[in-house]
This record gives structure tokens, sequence and C-alpha cells, in this order.
């Protein structure tokens, strides 16, 4: 009898044990019988920017401290969820990341919304290009979600977008999910320039992924002494790239309800160093916008009107100084890596 009884206590036990912990093993994953179905994997180390609370009121995400458990977990399609503690990322885990099918899902770098620096520096995605930099806007969040081209080399960016508000599994994970589940519109793909999207977390209603893009502008010539002339609405510059005398600028800015106005602005004389530099002023008019929608936009200027102010592009390149504006006044460095027009 006493053995009877010691056989239904240590069932009884091993039967809460499991509950407790949810059965979340990389074999229960794969598992049909597994209670809650899993939906991300965090893998983080030492402090973590997601609550311990937060995380146990949600089964369907498991924390794991090793990179190789982190890799157990990806055998099923799954949201990468990375905090910054477990940053930067070793050349193997680099190399990891990047190959199918694990590059193809949802990943998130938990604790900067710099999607550059998230990415580029910390997780080595490719295939960004420049040096590294020191733009980490934190706290927040950065997602980006790639998807196979017919070259295997180079994925192409359907999603991505930083958030700058503090980290929480729920507005983390409602991204995720949609991703996860296809419920965004694909929109034409960019090989690893962020296309313009809107999502606005902690709602039910799920947007559709959405591009913003200017049609290509003029850059407007001024001397030094108009810097100061134009509106400098807030506005964070995400990305430049230069394609030929097309400047093409990411930027991200706090409204949704009226139509914003880029302009971007170059000084006739150029510094005198070695490239020399020429100076760009951002402008952005928020027409009185009260919205505070996350946007993020494509812009595109022409800088054909700057090139009769040099006296020989051919033989010397011009880097570009960028200023973006910083609401009442222009940022007070530019952004970088300083572009190279040749």
């Amino acid at each position: 009898m006493k053995k009877l009884v010691f056989i239904f206590v240590f069932l009884l036990l091993t039967g809460c044990i499991s509950k407790a912990t949810g059965n979340h093993t990389p074999e229960a994953a794969n598992d049909r019988s597994t209670p809650v179905p899993l939906r991300a994997v965090y893998l983080t180390q030492q402090q973590a920017q997601l609550s311990a609370g937060d995380l146990q009121a949600h089964p369907e995400i498991v924390v794991v401290q090793t990179f190789d458990e982190f890799k157990q977990y990806a055998s099923q399609k799954i949201a990468l969820w990375v905090d910054k503690s477990a940053t930067p990322f070793t050349p193997e885990q680099e190399k990891w990341i990047n190959e199918a099918p694990q590059a193809y899902f949802p990943i998130v770098l938990v604790g900067y919304s710099d999607t550059l620096y998230s990415f580029r520096d910390l997780l080595g995605l490719c295939c960004f290009m420049g040096p590294p930099m020191d733009r980490k806007l934190e706290p927040g969040f950065s997602v980006i979600q790639r998807e196979e081209t017919s070259d295997p080399i180079t994925p192409a960016v359907t999603f991505l977008q930083g958030y700058n508000q503090k980290p929480t599994v729920p507005s983390i994970l409602e991204i995720t999910n949609v991703l996860l589940e296809g419920r965004l519109k694909a929109a034409p793909t960019a090989t690893f320039l962020p296309i313009a999207t809107s999502i606005t977390p902690n709602t039910t209603e799920v947007p559709e992924l959405s591009t913003s893009v200017s049609g290509t502008s003029q850059v407007l010539l001024i001397d030094e002494s108009h810097k100061d002339g134009f509106p400098t609405d807030a506005a964070k510059i995400t990305a430049i790239t230069l394609e030929k005398n097309i400047l093409k600028i990411n930027v991200t800015y706090q409204g949704g309800c009226q139509e914003h106005i880029f302009e971007l602005h170059a000084e006739t004389a150029f510094l005198q160093s070695n490239p020399p530099q020429g100076v760009f002023y951002l402008s952005h008019d928020a027409q009185g916008d009260t919205c505070a929608e996350n946007v993020e936009k494509l812009l595109s200027f022409d800088l054909t009107p700057l090139n009769q102010e040099r006296n020989d592009p051919s033989e010397r390149p011009l880097l570009l100084r960028i200023y973006e504006p910083a609401g009442g006044s222009l940022a007070r460095e530019p952004y970088m890596p300083l572009i190279e027009w040749p």
C-alpha cells in the first residue's frame, strides 16, 4: 500500500513539473501534442531586456542561454529573438544565421532600434554595406524579414523596421506572429535597402505592408548663410545609398495624418579637405501633423545640379556630409559613414 502511495505522489509531482515548464524542449517543439505551440526562441545572456514576468506570461516563447540551444529550436519555422547581451555574433554564428532556412525566419534584435547597427554590426546579416557605426538608438528593438531570391547569395528584405520604444514581449510577438503567418502583403523587394513600412504594435488589427517612396527631387543649392532658413521637424536618417547621381535616403518620423515634405539643401562651397566635402541639410516640414504613428519613407534626390560647382568630378570624389533635422534645429553631427560621390 505504501509503495502504491509513493508511486501516485511521484507521478503527481512529475506531472506538475512538466506542466510548469511547458515541456519546451527541442524535441517537444516538433511534437504536435505540445500544449502551446512555440512562436519564438529568445537567446539571452546576463541581464535580458525583456522582463522575466513578461516572458513567463507567454509560454509560446522559450528562453535559451546558449547558441547551440538556439539552433536546435530553429529546426522548425519560428521567430528568432536575440537579446543585445548575446551579441555581437561570432563568424560561425553569423554564417549560421545567414543560411537557409533560418535566414528567412523573422529575426529580432532586442535592445536597439537602429536596424543597421543591429543587423549589420551585431548579427552580421548579409548584405549590408559600409563600415561599422555607433548609432545604437536604445532602448528599442529591430525586426527584419528576408526571403529567398534567384540569387542564392543575396536574399531580399520584405520587412525592416526599428522601434524606438521600450521592448516588451507583446509588442514584439505581435509583429513576428504576423510575419510568421504571412499576413503582410509582400512589397516590391529591395536588396538590403530598408523598405518603408508602417506597422503599429499593440493593436488587434493587422495592417498590410505598405511602401512610402518619394519621387526623385533635385538637390537645392544654397550658401552657408541660408542653412537655418528651412523647417527642421524631427526625422531620423536610417540608411543612405548612392546610385550614380541619385542619392537615396531612408528616414523615419512620427506622423501618419498629413503629407510630410522633405527637401535636400547643399552648400555650393565645399570644405577644403582631402578629398573635399560637400555639406548637405535635410529639411522636413511635418505640416502640423500631430499623429504619432512611426512612419518610414524612402527619399530620392538628384545631385546633378551640384556637379557644376565641382572643378573636375572625374579627378577627385566628394564626401557628402548630410545633417538630419532634429526638431527645431539640425543635428550637430552628420550621418556616418560619409557617402563618397565619385
